[in-house]
């Protein structure tokens, strides 16, 4: 070897090993600190990070970080990081959930559901009962993490959750949960959450991704109604609408031939919202896709699912939908640069 070349090596590796020696020992410390009440959001955030800049050395860890992990969801009190890391790590070949962190996390649901009363129109009020929709959110992680488990406790109160709910998203992860550990679903939920413009599209990616397809109710397997779908998933962000339309209706199907995919389609929307602070703005648009043709029925938008909020009659739909690709494709270029 060239003396110059391994005096470089030396020198780089020289340098490089108390970097890794560094990083290892802070990957231990953040471990510990998952069972620290007060410090588990920041341990949760560097894990986090190590999983996606150096899941090498985190996996060096795995059986400290599965060991404490668990304990967590034991010891403390129910935490939603704790609870995105763990879902994170269920299925992995070093991560597995305890029987008692099981327990733990069925009498954490259990408990949320006393805050979750159900309704028929539930989708009048949720949206600023913050109470309800901060259980809503803990109790769906759950369930999504118990669709991993083993036990049959936890098995009990996902089937105790399915039956209880009428709100259609929780009812959505108790089924997804249930699918996954190859428990039978009565064909009136998978109705139920097609039916429902906020997990229509949720159950949609599921019944895809488990090669089940077969529940889907085919009245709702066409691309009009997945689009619908597409478009009230990104207004229900708490960021825009922040809750369901009270009304939505397709105005218009715009179609672009693209050289590498062919043709697809963007669906023009109008919605509505009752809401204090929106109802004075009346119809308002949005666009959904787009939606390459030869995938459809699809839930695969490709980046320009979005509404600036301005009123319907304000423009023409041609200058609604215009308005909006030149907006996302101006975000687009800014991006890159």
């Amino acid at each position: 070897m060239n003396i110059r070349l391994f005096i470089s090596l030396f020198l780089v590796l020289g340098a490089v090993s108390p970097i890794i020696g560094q990083i290892s020992s802070e990957i231990e410390e953040n471990i510990a600190l998952l069972l620290k009440p007060g410090s588990q959001e920041d341990a949760v955030v560097y894990i986090f990070g190590q999983i996606q800049e150096n899941p090498e050395e985190l996996l060096k860890h795995s059986e400290s970080l599965a060991e404490h992990l668990n304990k967590a969801i034991e010891t403390t009190d129910f935490h939603y990081g704790i609870a995105s890391l763990t879902l994170e790590l269920c299925g992995s070949d070093f991560f597995a959930l305890t029987p008692e962190s099981e327990r733990s996390l069925s009498s954490f649901n259990a408990d949320f559901r006393k805050n979750l009363r159900q309704a028929e129109d539930y989708h009048n009020w949720i949206w600023d009962d913050e109470v309800y929709m901060d259980a809503r959110a803990n109790s769906c992680i759950i369930m999504d993490i118990l669709g991993y488990g083993t036990t049959q406790a936890s098995l009990d109160e996902l089937q105790t959750s399915l039956d209880y709910f009428i709100d259609n998203r929780p009812k959505y992860f108790a089924v997804s949960a249930l699918m996954l550990r190859d428990e039978h679903i009565d064909q009136s939920h998978f109705d139920s959450l097609a039916e429902d413009d906020e997990t229509r599209g949720l159950i949609h990616r599921f019944l895809k991704a488990v090669s089940k397809m077969r529940f889907f109710p085919k009245a709702y397997n066409n691309q009009r109604e997945l689009s619908k779908a597409d478009m009230v998933n990104w207004l229900i962000y708490p960021t825009e609408l922040a809750r369901v339309p009270s009304e939505i209706e397709l105005v218009e199907i715009f179609t672009v031939e693209y050289s590498d995919v062919g043709p697809a389609d963007f669906y023009l929307w109008k919605f509505r919202s009752d809401a204090e602070g929106w109802k004075e703005d009346g119809w308002m648009a949005g666009v959904s896709g787009p939606f390459v043709r030869s995938e459809t029925p699809t839930m695969d938008a490709y980046g320009y699912t979005f509404s600036s909020f301005d009123q319907m009659d304000e423009m023409s739909p041609q200058e609604h939908f215009d308005g909006i690709i030149e907006l996302i494709e101006n975000w687009n270029e800014m991006s890159e640069d």
